[in-house]
């Protein structure tokens, strides 16, 4: 039996949001890890050019030696690679910063994430036959006509977007259905809060559980370093430790 005219513009709205769906989560993990490697990069300049700078220390005639005796003779070739080091890695640095910039997968992420939810509640609406599809009198546009409409506004949104400057995947596999629902059948109240609401409870929730271990990992992670460079910036290296006392001035 073909579908009705009604179900084949949900399979097809169906298509859209797994294909805005799938293209929202790849650009997120570009645009985290090209936010990783900018983060990772910098750090990585800053311990570079500490190093250097005490390697060089190191290398003065009159400086104290405090490096072991025979770590002394690669100091010079050390202090030749960590130039290179510090001249190199800032030019990636930039050039990462320069692609986050121009490539933009963030603001891609963002738009295509939102045009996804805008499909699916679309779908949904569709389905309850609420709001501008609840059904229409004689002569008024039909709920299908009006999905339409709305898909085909959501899609012209998209188009004046970033999103126009970069192509959309296909998604390798087709989304699955959830348990009892074909996906293309009308929704009862019951049905739409089992769907539809405590997915997205479930959803939030798991996400709210793992932001707060993220917080926890991240507040003991800067006590950590704190501490650590308290200990470092009290470290003297020819007699331990020696805390430094600020000079009271009159």
């Amino acid at each position: 039996m073909p579908p009705s005219p009604g179900q084949a513009l949900l399979v097809e709205a169906w298509e859209t949001y797994e294909e805005y769906d799938y293209n929202a989560n790849r650009l997120q993990r570009r645009f985290r890890r090209l936010q990783a490697a900018i983060l990772l990069t910098g750090i990585l300049v800053v311990f570079v050019v500490a190093v250097q700078s005490q390697v060089t220390l190191q290398l003065q005639p009159d400086a104290a030696k405090t490096l072991p005796a025979w770590l002394l003779p690669y100091l010079p070739p050390a202090a030749t690679a960590l130039h290179w080091i510090v001249f190199v890695l800032p030019l990636i640095l930039s050039a990462l910063i320069a692609a986050a910039h121009s490539f933009r997968p963030g603001d891609k992420w963002v738009v295509l994430r939102g045009s996804a939810e805008a499909v699916k509640r679309q779908i949904f609406r569709f389905r309850t036959g609420t709001g501008d599809y609840a059904p229409a009198a004689p002569g008024e546009p039909t709920p299908e006509h009006r999905l339409f409409v709305q898909l085909t506004a959501i899609n012209e949104r998209l188009k004046q977007s970033e999103v126009s400057k970069a192509g959309l995947a296909r998604p390798p596999v087709a989304g699955r259905a959830a348990s009892g629902d074909d996906r293309l059948g009308p929704l009862d109240a019951e049905q739409y809060l089992k769907l539809r609401v405590d997915d997205q409870l479930g959803f939030y929730g798991n996400r709210t559980v793992r932001f707060d271990r993220s917080i926890s990992r991240a507040t003991i992670a800067i006590l950590a370093f704190g501490a650590i460079g308290a200990l470092l910036a009290g470290w003297n290296s020819r007699g331990g430790f020696r805390w430094r006392r600020r000079s009271a001035r009159p």
